[in-house]
């Protein structure tokens, strides 16, 4: 699992390990014990959180095995490139990069939160 925070003042994005529980992991109510934490993070407005499981970071070039990874780093420069745009342009520009790069052949499921602070203040 892979957790970015894009900060618009800096606009930078910095990777947080996910170390902990992997998401889709089903739990029950004696393993919750031992894997849920609280944390808090503080966003302010134009600042994006994503969050993705390792289908979209290993996802094989043209669908092929073995071959070039998507990454985190095309992941970081997709929301880079769109961090000005809607939660729902760039969630389109980093399906679209997807496709692109394995050419519709994901083996793998994908799962991304893409959540952006937008406030009308």
């Amino acid at each position: 699992e892979h957790f970015f925070i894009y900060t618009k003042k800096d606009h930078k994005i910095k990777n947080h390990p996910l170390n902990d529980i992997p998401i889709g992991l089903g739990l029950t109510e004696a393993s919750s014990e031992n894997y849920l934490k609280s944390n808090s993070i503080h966003l302010k407005n134009g600042d994006i959180l994503f969050i993705t499981t390792d289908g979209l970071t290993e996802a094989p070039k043209e669908g092929i095995p073995g071959k070039e990874e998507f990454s985190e780093k095309r992941i970081k420069n997709t929301i880079l490139k769109n961090s000005e745009k809607s939660v729902e342009d760039i969630k389109k520009s980093l399906i679209t990069e997807l496709n692109q790069f394995t050419k519709n052949q994901q083996k793998d499921d994908i799962t991304f939160i893409l959540v952006k602070v937008e406030n009308d203040t």
